[in-house]
């Protein structure tokens, strides 16, 4: 989606599934994603990045389900963005990754990592220390899981996340 940063687009509605390729690829401009499913056409395996930000761009993710993935979510440039609401992730590796810092805000999301016996490693957010933002009143079955038992970079404001029973 997108190409010059000045082009603006909205995906709604929609069922993805994938596999080998990464499912939404971002490449400028600010996006918006409402009320879909991005999930592997293999479940329970594990499919690519879910949505993959690139260049100057960023994603506006609403009332959305990514499970599924290695990524649910990838930062793969300091000036992209990803802002999440009332976003499920689950079965993912990493639900928010940000390889060259960026900015997130992520709030009101349900994370299912750690669930079922989920994979050693598996995490809610795996960022770089340049990264900026909030990650504020999410749930998550256990707060270890969030960061992965480290702590986050200290431009990013974590507050309130809520341990919960997440049904996947």
């Amino acid at each position: 989606l997108g190409g010059a940063s000045g082009r603006v687009g909205t995906l709604s509605g929609v069922r993805i599934e994938h596999f080998y390729e990464t499912a939404v690829t971002i490449l400028g401009g600010p996006w918006e994603i409402g009320r879909c499913e991005i999930v592997s056409s293999r479940a329970p395996n594990r499919a690519c990045v879910g949505v993959v930000l690139r260049n100057v761009s960023s994603v506006r993710l609403y009332d959305c389900t990514i499970s599924g993935c290695s990524a649910a979510v990838l930062i793969s440039s300091a000036q992209a963005r990803v802002t999440a609401r009332e976003t499920a992730f689950s079965n993912v590796r990493a639900a928010i990754e940000a390889v060259r810092g960026g900015h997130i805000d992520v709030q009101h999301c349900r994370f299912g990592v750690g669930l079922n016996g989920g994979a050693h490693g598996d995490v809610g957010v795996r960022i770089a220390a340049d990264t900026l933002g909030t990650v504020s009143w999410n749930n998550v079955p256990n707060e270890e899981y969030l960061f992965g038992g480290f702590a986050p970079p200290a431009r990013v404001e974590v507050m309130n996340n809520l341990p919960a029973i997440i049904e996947e």
